[in-house]
């Protein structure tokens, strides 16, 4: 309804400036169009320009040609010579439409360049309550607050500027993400630090409207390096805290076993944690997936459960199909993270959704990791089709270029996601966390009331 709005301003715009500017008229109009309404595509902002620079040129033309008085049409006549009054008319609308798309497209790639303002998609998305249930911790670690950090520890990094480290953010694979990540880990020494990093990326979060998080921290990734158990969860703890009393923003607090490492390093892990049991909600199996199939920690999981943590792994991100099944079967897991190759087995997809066991998808991720090529190619449409229990999450926001609102946008701009599409989601999340039942219906119906009460009224969201 809003760009409707807008493009019968962009017309009457046109008109006016018309008296005036009859050749470049249609051109102004389209760049502060295309600059200022809520569009979400260069695509759209050139159809607009394009269908109200035919209206005005070949509207103005034909009322002016009838009246014999049409300067556009005589000076087309002039170049087209032998052509009729009607055709000099529709040549007129065509050249019309031209000017107004291209000027609309120069509006909207300015917007986009110098950051002016958002799309309606966008605002929308910013508003639905969210939670995050994929999220390491160690991933949240920003460029920035990563030089800052080493400063304060008189460490030197591989990279001589912020700039420089951000290039370095680019991936072919999911081993060479973990090299920089782990690298980037390396400046992570005292509480503080810990601290520093959690809170940065709560504060980030309750920004975009998310209002619980299930964390990933690696603690393996800092005891190897001789920083104690103690000092990394110390720091992480403080943070959530924080934020539960300042931010308003629940979690649960997820400790992930290292896969490329022995299950003999995730029992020392596991025998760590012990003393702060009642901080630590469940444990995950992340890191290198090829090769490390989730068999290979099937005693380590059970010894957790043992202890009374929730059970969750990473597997069929890069891993087949197999591994989801070893995760449900062998380490009896409640949740898989990404389980993107689930669909390439119909058994699979069958007892996931015959037992709803949740996945928590992370889109960005999967296309800075060449888990997928281009963002079009994502499954979790089709997922939602089947019935499968499909959550979107951020991953690692710091290295894949955003966090929930940046995930939930680009998935539904190249999915063409609808509303009930995204509603799905936003409840499958909470549906799929650790809170209580009471919490959850909470949430769900805040979900609910925000997309029956929005003025985002379209059932197609782009």
């Amino acid at each position: 309804m809003r760009n409707l709005l807008c493009f019968f301003g962009l017309i009457l715009l046109a008109v006016l400036l018309h008296q005036f500017l009859p050749w470049y008229a249609i051109v102004i109009a389209g760049l502060l169009f295309g600059a200022f309404a809520p569009l979400s595509s260069a695509g759209e902002a050139f159809a607009y320009g394009l269908l109200a620079g035919a209206i005005v040129w070949g509207g103005y033309s034909g009322i002016l040609n009838y009246q014999n008085e049409s300067i556009l049409a005589t000076r087309i006549g002039n170049m087209f010579g032998g052509l009729s009054a009607w055709s000099m008319v529709i040549i007129t609308a065509l050249l019309g439409g031209i000017y107004g798309g291209l000027g609309s497209l120069v509006g909207f790639w300015g917007r986009q360049l110098f950051g002016q303002g958002h799309t309606e998609l966008e605002d929308f998305i910013q508003g639905i309550p969210k939670a995050e249930l994929h999220l390491h911790i160690e991933g949240s670690f920003e460029p920035e607050l990563m030089f800052e950090i080493a400063k304060r520890n008189n460490i030197t990094l591989d990279y001589d500027s912020i700039e420089s480290l951000k290039k370095a953010y680019k991936f072919n694979n999911l081993q060479e993400f973990l090299d920089i990540y782990y690298t980037g880990a390396q400046v992570l020494i005292h509480e503080q630090d810990f601290f520093d990093l959690t809170w940065a990326y709560l504060t980030k979060v309750h920004s975009q409207n998310v209002v619980h998080v299930e964390v990933f921290f690696d603690p393996q990734t800092h005891t190897d390096r001789s920083v104690a158990f103690d000092v990394v969860i110390n720091g992480i703890h403080k943070a959530l805290e924080k934020a539960k009393a300042e931010l308003g923003i629940s979690y649960k607090l997820i400790m992930s076993y290292l896969r490329h490492l022995s299950e003999e390093a995730a029992f020392e892990t596991l025998e760590s944690s012990l003393p702060f049991k009642d901080w630590i909600d469940g444990v995950g199996l992340d890191s290198s997936e090829m090769g490390n199939p989730p068999s290979k920690f099937a005693k380590v999981f059970k010894a957790s459960a043992s202890h009374g943590y929730k059970l969750v792994a990473h597997a069929g991100e890069e891993g087949p199909a197999e591994y989801i099944w070893e995760a449900l079967d062998l380490l009896k897991v409640v949740r898989i993270d990404h389980g993107n190759r689930c669909l390439d087995d119909e058994a699979l997809v069958q007892r996931i959704v015959e037992q709803k066991i949740p996945l928590t998808l992370c889109p960005l991720s999967n296309v800075e990791l060449k888990v997928i090529q281009k963002m079009e190619e994502h499954p979790v449409a089709e997922m939602l089709e089947k019935g499968i229990l499909a959550t979107i999450h951020s991953d690692d926001p710091a290295y894949f270029g955003g966090y929930m609102n940046e995930n939930y946008y680009e998935t539904a701009k190249a999915l063409n996601l609808t509303e009930d599409q995204l509603m799905q989601l936003a409840i499958n999340a909470f549906e799929a966390s650790w809170l209580s039942p009471e919490e959850k219906g909470k949430h769900i119906a805040q979900v609910k009331d925000y997309f029956h009460s929005s003025k985002y009224s379209q059932k197609q969201v782009v």
